[in-house]
């Protein structure tokens, strides 16, 4: 951009001048001399330039003579070099201090690095002290060539020495590496191979690349390998009198923590639907995550099926959701009031006892299922069912219509089988154990739920004609109401038969004597894989009762080890002598008395037309609560 000035041309470089400018030649024309100035310029930046160039054009003036404009030329030309020569040196000094300040910084990250290594080390200074202090614990011979192996378990690190597994297998069964090596592999190996190199032998090489796999499977789960007994002789090892106390100490710590391992991953059921909201399969978009594999508590059976019924699952919900709160209604008066611990385990430890309670939640939430999916096919949300098609009753009027869009109450129970008797179904235990006989109760329970749901439908109609005289009805099928079925089960929980598991197989050699002896072992082991009566006073159960096949615990005071949570806190009825009263509500502890204010509707006035309104009434009552 060029300016006038002093009526000649020059230039000015605005903010966006470049950062640097070298002036090369300089021509200045005076009175038809050429004075070339070939000295260059140094390098300067862009408020340099516009000083020398304010310097020049003051020094190119017509009165001076050409000696005098090359002087003073000059001496511009040396003060910025002197500039220059100052910003380089400046420009070191940062160089400096940069790189300074990335010394320090580097020496900070290896101080922290250390420290870092000094907590590792005494982490596994600590792991070897846990090892050597249990190193009596496990003891293996070999039964050939009656050596001490070095045994490898699998330990968890910062622990107190508890054993570490990944799967529910590993929990079964402590899994014990044996490696007849004199090879160590320590925590401090961590991050390699675990093992060192230059072995001899083509098996040595396998066994070693073998340790390593497993330490680098261990670092991947977090668990870490922990040297049992480092010495490895030939010479027999002397037996002691308190090994095999031990070893029965040990094997009982082992089987306590199994089983407790195993009742937590029992827990974890389909229950826990009802108390997470589950999103419609339709407001999935394209490339999300499938329903299925987000939801928590499916065995592997019911995962199949909700991935061939994404739609049904949101009913499943709704049908448990439904069943916890018919629970917690009817049982609101009772010691156990059906309380839900989390959403993952949902009622807690109580589910591990097969009691009355136990068997009244199985039931409860299979009713929910299939009082859910039976109203969905009728609202027309689900792609494999529709309006019920349930033939029409022998006792209906001829005169009356059978049509209209009923429950689908066959369908909702054909479901609901398949569904919540999947995850009882695949599991397998040896006939006769007590694992089996509670899976034939929950079978028992849930489909009394079900039973209890399909014949509490009836038939509901609906009149036609002018005015209401219900010249022609229109019947269809139609479910109960669901506080209707919660009050049968209720009924059918306080008259629940106590079983066991069948083991006398006498009997049925009486009953059939014309069994051949070939066939006699299977027909034995059915008949010993089935429940049956404790008292045998009492008639066998139907499909719609409810069976048990433990006591319930007391559920009066906290028990961490039955789930039971207690009565302390509870309200209580002081002038009733049923369970809700405070005598039995509190089991003998006494009670608080306090006074609270009640607000309640009153004086309730129908209008014309059509409503009713009501005034808002307070009242002092006196409240109880169990000590």
């Amino acid at each position: 951009m060029a300016q006038q000035v002093d009526g000649r041309q020059r230039d000015v470089y605005g903010p966006t001048a470049p950062p640097s400018v070298v002036i090369e030649t300089l021509h200045v024309g005076f009175g038809g001399w050429l004075c070339e100035l070939g000295k260059p310029f140094v390098q300067s930046s862009a408020d340099d330039y516009d000083k020398v160039i304010n310097d020049v054009d003051d020094v190119i003036n017509p009165e001076d003579s050409a000696s005098n404009v090359k002087s003073k030329t000059d001496s511009r030309m040396s003060r910025v070099s002197s500039t220059s020569s100052a910003r380089i040196k400046a420009e070191a000094e940062r160089a400096a201090l940069l790189e300074r300040a990335a010394g320090l910084k580097r020496k900070h990250h290896l101080e922290a690095l250390e420290e870092k290594l000094k907590q590792e080390k005494e982490q596994l200074e600590l792991e070897t002290k846990l090892a050597a202090a249990n190193a009596k614990l496990l003891q293996v011979r070999s039964p050939k060539t009656n050596t001490t192996v070095q045994t490898y378990a699998f330990l968890d690190p910062g622990s107190t020495g508890t054993f570490c597994t990944e799967s529910l297998a590993q929990r079964l069964q402590l899994k014990v590496v044996h490696l007849i090596s004199s090879h160590v592999v320590t925590g401090g190996e961590r991050g390699g191979s675990g093992l060192k190199s230059g072995c001899e032998k083509e098996e040595e090489c396998k066994l070693k690349q073998g340790m390593g796999e497993i330490q680098s499977t261990l670092l991947s789960t977090g668990c870490s390998a922990v040297p049992r007994r480092t010495i490895m002789d030939n010479r027999p090892v002397p037996r002691r009198r308190t090994g095999a106390v031990r070893h029965l100490l040990l094997l009982a710590c082992v089987v306590l923590a199994c089983s407790s391992q195993l009742l937590m991953v029992e827990a974890n059921s389909w229950w826990s639907l009802g108390l997470t909201p589950i999103q419609r399969p339709e407001m999935y978009i394209i490339g999300a995550q499938p329903l299925c594999s987000q939801l928590s508590g499916l065995s592997q059976s019911q995962r199949k099926l909700c991935q061939l019924y994404q739609d049904h699952m949101s009913y499943i919900g709704d049908g448990a959701r439904t069943g916890i709160k018919e629970c917690q209604y009817q049982f609101k008066q009772r010691r156990w009031n059906c309380s839900t611990v989390d959403s993952t385990s949902v009622f807690g430890r109580v589910m591990h006892i097969g009691s009355r309670e136990t068997a009244f939640t199985y039931a409860i939430s299979a009713a929910g299922v299939v009082n859910a999916i039976s109203r969905a096919c009728r609202d027309g949300e689900l792609s494999t069912c529709g309006c019920s098609r349930a033939a029409r009753p022998r006792d209906l009027p001829r005169d009356w219509l059978w049509g209209g869009c009923g429950d689908n109450v066959h369908y909702g129970y054909r479901f609901a089988r398949e569904f919540v008797d999947a995850k009882e179904r695949e599991k397998n235990y040896p006939r006769g154990s007590r694992e089996y006989a509670r899976i034939l109760m929950n079978l028992h329970n849930n489909e009394a739920g079900r039973q209890a749901v399909y014949n509490q439908a009836h038939v509901a109609c609906k009149c036609h004609g002018v005015s209401g005289s219900c010249s022609l009805k229109t019947c269809w099928l139609q479910l109960a109401d669901f506080r209707r079925v919660g009050e049968f089960l209720k009924e059918k929980y306080d008259s629940a038969a106590a079983m066991q598991i069948g083991r006398k197989t006498t009997d049925l050699v009486v009953h059939c004597p014309d069994v051949s002896l070939k066939l006699l072992p299977s027909f034995l082991l059915l008949y010993q894989g089935k429940l049956e009566l404790k008292d045998k006073r009492f008639n066998n159960p139907t499909p719609e009762d409810m069976v048990y096949i433990d006591p319930s615990p007391d559920y009066c005071l906290r028990n961490e080890t039955t789930g039971s949570l207690g009565t302390h806190g509870r309200y209580c009825n002081k002038t009733s002598e049923g369970m809700d009263g405070c005598e039995l509500m509190c089991c003998g502890r006494g009670y608080d008395q306090f006074k609270t204010y009640k607000h309640e509707r009153c004086h309730c006035k129908f209008h014309w037309c059509c409503y009713v309104k009501c005034r808002r009434c307070t009242t002092l009552v006196d409240q109880f609560l169990c000590k």
